[in-house]
């Protein structure tokens, strides 16, 4: 039977950074791998449907049809899909070039958390640092990179009195309007609010403070605030 051999050097692509799998540490594909290679050859008019197998080829032994200068210094990986066409077997060679072994992209993100507080409150105060300084228009947090607040999060003892507070973000010495309230009349005295990135952005030098707002009669003390920020 007739055999026929495709070498796929003008097919030679990029691996996108949204295209990413992995090769199963025995050797064999994954289902990410084998799925990406049967798309891409079906742009070269091979139906997945004729494709009887794909392996990856050992660089180190390659066979006859394939004849790479050099293929220890290119970052390739090929793949050897067999397939089936009017009847007569087929195979062709995908060259991957970036790398030969599809990886995961991580992305890391730096979360950070600021805490304030305030041991006795008053009507309407800055909270304190974890340094115990009482934090203002410019005193507080000096941010050391661009980034976002992202959650603020808030406990207290209110003791008596009826009225809420309002807990709230402050970047240099400005309101942001984001923020936290508490009411007297709630059974459990927290609240917490979240916010995706971008939308409170900060940069190196801004100033991270939090200021309380007291409305009505109300008795409080013991505050902790956390604020959450992502860069």
């Amino acid at each position: 039977m007739k055999k026929e051999v495709f070498i796929v050097f003008g097919l030679i692509f990029l691996v996108s950074a949204g295209v990413f799998a992995e090769t199963i540490s025995d050797g064999t594909l994954s289902q990410d791998v084998e799925n990406y290679v049967k798309g891409f050859i079906d742009q070269g008019g091979i139906n997945e449907s004729q494709v009887q197998s794909v392996t990856k080829v050992d660089k180190n032994a390659l066979p006859n049809d394939i004849n790479i200068k050099k293929i220890e210094d290119n970052k390739v990986g090929i793949y050897k899909v067999d397939y089936n066409k009017e009847g007569e077997q087929k195979k062709v060679y995908v060259i991957t070039y970036s790398t030969d072994e599809f990886a995961k992209k991580e992305t890391t993100k730096n979360i950070q958390y600021l805490n304030f507080g305030k041991v006795q409150g008053a009507s309407s105060i800055y909270l304190d640092t974890s340094a115990g300084v009482e934090s203002g228009a410019e005193i507080g947090y000096v941010m050391m990179r661009s980034g976002s607040i992202t959650g603020i999060s808030t406990s207290v003892y209110i003791s008596n009195g009826n009225g809420n507070l309002r807990v709230k973000v402050y970047k240099n010495g400005k309101n942001t309007g984001f923020e936290n309230l508490i009411s007297s009349q709630d059974s459990k005295k927290v609240d917490y609010d979240l916010q995706s990135e971008d939308v409170l952005s900060y940069k190196p030098g801004d100033i991270i403070s939090v200021y309380v707002e007291q409305a009505g009669e109300i008795n409080w003390s013991r505050m902790n605030t956390m604020i959450e920020t992502t860069s």
